[in-house]
């Protein structure tokens, strides 16, 4: 954020470079705009955008800026988003045509007759007087307008020390220019409004549980349940993690019901599968801006906006700090060999340190804050750029080898290709720069709508990931040539690095997420637990952790080896159904964007068949895998070869088809619709029986395993199974609920259903109830049994997918879906499970079996494994807790 937005006359230009040189000496940020005037919608939006983020707004009056369209168009934007307003003249005018709106300020003269130095001490003093105020007016000003264009949404309020800091400001701020705004003022007290509800909400749910345990270890177990899952929902995994083993320990000295056992085992073991958070490095006293690894993944650097470094050891702990630096630090980084440190500052240097902390040498040269520093693959040669917009070249020894130029605005990253020969730096002027070593620029690289915050070359220096303030990631081959961009962050995109494999990226946003994706721009995981923004990355350089540095004072190291989750988009309306391919190999998938998609298990779409008018309601493959079936809202069925040939199309039903099921054989096809029937289909889509004894709309239809008979559930809450002949077989007593979905066990023995009430019923053929599943909070759109039929599948329109033994058992709870789960099934092996949703995704995920047949033990030995390191390094454990794992085995 500037420091002042300069507008100015073109014909003032000299005056203004004279101006900006001294500010920029005198280490002030300053937006001022030295091109062509852009196309008008372009330059307006730069501008404005230049504006809102400046602290104060300076215009240098003249005879020719008092009556520029675009001068007054600027004085205008700064009005608008309220800038304290600093007026200069620097030529004599006429007063007649100076703007109404300047009349009201004290000007500063840099007129030929003036003091030049007595004129820009004064402007200095109006700079920074109450700048802090300023600072914080514009911050809040931003984050209140995206509150309010958010509609007013709670994720986007203030939290802990940053209310904490706006409620004194805005006391302080009451008799100071420029005044606090509406509203900022309904923001802060919206933040204080929801901290003490959210205060109020867990302070009432302590008590409970202080009150349960109080009463009986029992109730202790189950409050603790509810803590770890209420803490790992609101993205505090490890404390999540720490309260659920906790849990599991009093289960084992407590008698409590068998329902209390299987949730505590349960909500255990969902958190041992979903935990990604391995630690929580805390130390910095203020927002940490840079991390990274050492050469052999045994040590870790950071440096925050307190102007310290501190290097910690893998497992977390803090080894030692040091300063050194006037500033924040901005960029740090190890040597190739692992000897040396440096670390840039908005000091307007860079440092040479010993690993031990020992100072060596300052890069001193820079006429602004150093933003980036790198060293070259051999260590001999160091690189800096800077706000002030070069790129320096430096010896070990600290000696000045070159100085580039090149970028019209600051440099925000800088970095060697792994081979040495290049080295790559992105900027503030929506550029990056390729560069060889001599200094050369070869070539400039131009997409990005907005800033480049941050560089990366993949390890075979083939390939360059760009992240900018567009909210996006460009991929580019190193000769210039744009390959994909990446989308998926709510905001700014602040750093971008490449997996030491080279195989996935991982990118950090202003949004406060970490997103992992593979090279394809298909988003593998997204890493959620900070709450604030996010500036730092690092790889280890075994892959298997990637640290993130925020602004809310936390490095988190995350796991990458158990990331075996991947999200698949390009649906652009609900996806209602996914099924597999017999083969295992594919995925198919129907959308309420009227489109079937088959996609491969690497998320790639294969192909995309249109035809439908309405919603895709059902899909199936045919049990050789050839054929693809699919039902819409438009009445109809349509057939398909597995190419997306479009066979034929079944018409008959006259409302929506809602399921359909494919014959053990793949001679025949059944359906149910809105229209009360269901219908059997010969391929060629003539039918061979229709089915019309339910008495309401039939939501869910299915084959049994020797495709004999036939079941079928209705909204009014009926079940039945028929014989092919049409003949009811088994009526089932009618539920108090909407049955969403039926179907059989591969033996043929039983049937699951999934109802509107959030129950799973386990149903003998005969009519004989089996189990009843609870667990969920709302109605169950699927149910599906696992290929082995030990384990029962259930998705809800509570966001979630649980995972039964037929023996009553929740064995999981997955998560991850924004939205309504409308379909869940297994993979042919029963290793992999995949769902669909509302929120337009399809999620993939091995399943780890051997964790879902664990006892409370083993699982105990694996939560404490996780969370030991966190135990023993983070200053912030309550000592009680730190005892918590011994005598559980490692």
């Amino acid at each position: 954020m500037a420091d002042v937005f300069i507008s100015y006359s073109r014909k003032d230009k000299a005056f203004v470079r004279a101006l900006y040189a001294h500010l920029i000496t005198l280490d002030r940020e300053v937006w001022v705009d030295w091109q062509d005037i852009a196309p008008a919608s372009e330059w307006k939006l730069e501008i404005k955008r230049g504006i809102e983020l400046a602290n104060k707004f300076i215009f240098v009056i003249s005879s020719d800026s008092a009556q520029s369209e675009h001068c007054l168009y600027e004085l205008e934007c700064a009005i608008a988003h309220h800038k304290q307003i600093i007026p200069l003249v620097c030529r004599d005018l006429v007063e007649e045509v100076l703007p109404a709106e300047l009349a009201q300020y004290q000007w500063i003269s840099f007129c030929s007759d003036d003091d030049f130095g007595t004129a820009l001490q004064k402007l200095i003093e109006v700079i920074d007087s109450d700048l802090e105020h300023s600072r914080i007016h514009a911050r809040l000003k931003f984050r209140a307008e995206e509150w309010e264009r958010s509609d007013r949404q709670s994720d986007f309020l203030l939290r802990g020390t940053e209310l904490t800091e706006a409620q004194q400001w805005l006391i302080a701020g009451a008799s100071k220019s420029p005044k606090p705004l509406a509203l900022q003022q309904d923001f802060i007290a919206a933040s204080q409004d929801w901290q003490h509800q959210e205060a109020t909400r867990w302070k009432e749910l302590y008590e409970i549980a202080e009150r349960e345990r109080k009463r009986a270890e029992v109730a202790e177990v189950d409050a603790l349940n509810l803590s770890s899952q209420a803490l790992f929902t609101a993205n505090e995994q490890i404390r999540g993690l720490v309260t659920a083993i906790k849990a599991g320990k009093n289960l084992k000295r407590a008698e409590p019901p068998i329902e209390m056992q299987r949730r505590t085992i349960a909500t255990l073991r969902q958190i041992v599968y979903e935990i990604r958070n391995v630690n929580s490095l805390q130390g910095h006293r203020s927002g940490v801006r840079s991390v990274h690894f050492s050469p052999d993944g045994q040590l870790l650097l950071s440096g925050g906006s307190d102007g310290s470094v501190w290097l910690w050891s893998r497992n977390g702990r803090a080894l030692r700090s040091f300063n050194g630096h006037d500033d924040l630090i901005r960029c740090v980084r190890f040597s190739p060999d692992g000897q040396f440190l440096a670390t840039a500052s908005s000091d307007r240097t860079a440092k040479l340190w010993r690993v031990n902390g020992e100072w060596l040498h300052t890069l001193a040269g820079h006429k602004a804050g150093v933003t980036s520093v790198s060293f070259s693959p051999s260590g001999h040669v160091v690189a800096t750029g800077s706000i002030d917009g070069t790129l320096k070249l430096w010896t070990l020894d600290g000696e000045l080898v070159q100085t580039l130029t090149g970028h019209s605005r600051g440099i925000n990253s800088v970095e060697f290709s792994p081979n040495g020969q290049f080295f790559a730096s992105g900027s503030g002027d929506f550029t990056t720069k390729i560069w060889g070593v001599d200094g050369q620029e070869q070539r400039t690289l131009v997409g990005h709508e907005g800033w480049v915050d941050s560089v990366s070359f993949s390890p075979d220096g083939q390939l360059l990931a760009t992240a900018s303030g567009d909210r996006t990631v460009k991929l580019w081959s190193v000769d210039g040539q744009e390959l994909k961009t990446l989308s998926g962050h709510r905001s700014d995109v602040t750093g971008v690095r490449f997996s030491p494999d080279g195989l996935r990226l991982a990118t950090a946003s202003s949004d406060a997420t970490v997103k992992l994706w593979n090279l394809d721009g298909q988003e593998l995981h997204t890493f959620v637990g900070h709450n604030d923004w996010v500036r730092g990355l690092s790889f280890s350089p075994d892959g298997l952790l990637l640290a993130s540095a925020s602004s809310d004072r936390n490095i988190h190291l995350w796991s990458l080896h158990r990331t075996g989750l991947q999200t698949l988009f390009g649906h652009s309306d609900w996806v209602g159904n996914v099924c597999f391919s017999p083969d295992g190999q594919c995925l198919a998938t129907g959308s309420s964007d009227c489109t079937v998609k088959i996609w491969n298990l690497q998320g790639q779409v294969l192909e995309t068949f249109k035809g439908h008018q309405n919603w895709i309601s059902s899909i199936r493959f045919s049990p050789d895998g050839q054929l693809i079936a699919s039902a819409s809202g438009d009445h109809t069925i349509r057939l398909w070869t597995r190419d997306g040939r479009r066979l034929r199309t079944f018409s008959g039903h006259r409302r929506w088809v809602n399921c359909l099921s494919f014959s053990p054989n793949g001679q025949q096809i059944v359906s149910c619709s809105g229209d009360g029937t269901i219908k059997r289909w010969d391929l060629e889509g003539q039918v061979l029986q229709t089915y019309a004894d339910h008495q309401d709309q039939v939501y869910s239809v299915a084959f049994s395993p020797d495709g004999q008979q036939i079941v079928s559930s209705a909204r009014d809450g009926s079940v039945r199974i028929w014989n092919l002949d049409g003949q009811v077989a088994q009526v089932f007593p009618t539920l108090d609920a909407t049955v969403m979905s039926v179907c059989f066990s591969p033996d043929g023995q039983r049937i699951a259903m999934g109802g509107g009430d959030g129950s799973v019923k386990l149903m003998g053929t005969d009519g004989q109830a089996l189990q009843n599943f609870l667990g969920h909070k709302a109605t169950v759109r699927c149910v599906c049994f696992s290929p082995s039929g030990n384990m029962l599948a259930s998705s809800s329109v509570d966001r979630t997918i649980k995972l039964w033994s037929l023996d009553g058992r929740e064995l999981q709870t997955l998560t991850g879906h924004t939205d309504w789960v409308n379909n869940v099934c297994f993979s042919p092996d029963g290793q992999s499970i995949a769902s669909s949703s509302r929120d337009r995704t399809v999620i993939l995920r091995k399943l780890d079996l051997n964790l879902l047949s664990l006892n409370l033990d083993q699982l105990l030995t694996l939560g404490c494994n996780w969370v030991r390191d966190y135990l023993h390094t983070n200053p912030y454990v309550e000592e009680s807790d730190r005892l918590l794992c011994e005598g559980i085995a490692d």
